[in-house]
């Protein structure tokens, strides 16, 4: 135990690792704000964009403590192991800005400080772009919406009214009770007139007396569980 401390008091010392441990929080500060400024989604989760910032810390300590030793590579593989991750991110690029930080990590762990710079500011300059040119983004985008309605109080007036004036066009897709025929789970594909419509849509309806809630999501990110 004495020989490992010394080995990696040697190889780092104190200054080093603070330093790394600096410099690995303020770029996750860093990604995570690119994060909140081109997040588009419709389930935006602050405990998300702490976990950014965290994993690029850890990341960097995990590296600096392996080193090149394979013994504590194997150690540590087998201990990560035993944990099972049970999260599931429903959004792709959700999972890109995790790959992002542990790259980011690994690469200040590793006292690779430049490649760690000039990483997060140049895949945040792509990030910026594809966010501000609305790249890969079709005219007409597809949504899906949920609404929960007290059986009593189902009846196509209800809705069909907003409908109209906010969405080009809808189509229920799925209808299910839910809590023992307590209430109904209506799913509708939709798409809006215009961009920027959606929020006051939901406000609407959720405002409606007999609609319980309404919940919109992109046609990807929706999971008929």
């Amino acid at each position: 135990m004495e020989n490992f401390l010394l080995t990696n008091a040697e190889y780092y010392g104190v200054g080093l690792i603070l330093f790394n441990v600096l410099l690995a929080c303020a770029l996750g500060f860093l990604i995570s704000g690119i994060y909140i400024l081109t997040y588009r989604g419709y389930s935006y989760s602050p405990a998300f964009v702490h976990t950014l910032i965290v994993v690029c810390m850890v990341t960097s300590l995990v590296i600096m403590v392996i080193g090149s030793n394979l013994a504590r590579a194997f150690g540590l593989v087998g201990a990560m192991s035993i944990i099972r991750f049970r999260t599931v991110l429903k959004d792709t690029r959700d999972i890109a800005f995790v790959f992002w930080t542990l790259g980011i990590g690994l690469a200040v762990g590793a006292n690779a400080h430049q490649i760690a710079l000039l990483g997060t500011l140049g895949i945040g300059a792509i990030v910026g772009i594809l966010y501000y040119t609305n790249y890969g983004y079709v005219k007409d985008t597809d949504y899906l919406l949920r609404l929960t309605i007290i059986p009593q109080d189902h009846n196509e007036k209800l809705y069909r009214d907003i409908f109209q004036k906010y969405l080009r066009r809808f189509s229920l897709v799925n209808i299910r009770t839910i809590r023992v025929g307590q209430l109904i789970e209506l799913t509708f594909r939709v798409q809006f007139k215009k961009e920027g419509l959606q929020s006051q849509l939901i406000d609407e309806l959720n405002s409606v007396e007999g609609i319980e809630r309404a919940l919109l999501y992109f046609g990807e990110e929706w999971n008929a569980d």
